[in-house]
């Protein structure tokens, strides 16, 4: 996994079930190295982990997608390119990336 910072998504598929989970890091390498080893006062990486865990002990697909640079929007016909050095901006991502996958048939994990 890069060192570098970035936007995720987590997909699980399980017998015709699927659940999604959008997050965003400063470094990639260690949020995911998060939801492997969790520490104790670490929720979300704790509930990550068990989910995960469960999903791929029952014969779930886990798959990841992580968009790192050259990340771009286009608004009004002009395409920009986004800054992920910038928190904000990856937040915003985040939760743009969330209400873009809303579907009652799809369990988000957010």
């Amino acid at each position: 996994m890069p060192i570098e910072l970035g936007i995720y998504r987590f997909c699980i598929t399980h017998e015709g079930t699927e659940a999604r989970y959008i997050g965003e890091a400063a470094s990639l390498r260690s949020r995911f190295h998060g939801y492997r080893t969790p520490g104790k006062s670490q929720v979300t990486s704790l509930r990550i982990n068990k989910f995960l865990t469960e999903q791929l002990h029952a014969g779930a697909q886990v798959a990841v997608f992580v968009a790192t640079s050259k990340v771009s929007i286009t608004a009004e016909g002009q395409k920009g390119v986004v800054d992920l050095s910038d928190k904000a901006t990856r937040r915003m991502f985040e939760h743009f990336a969330q209400v873009l996958e809303q579907d009652a048939a799809i369990d988000s994990l957010n």
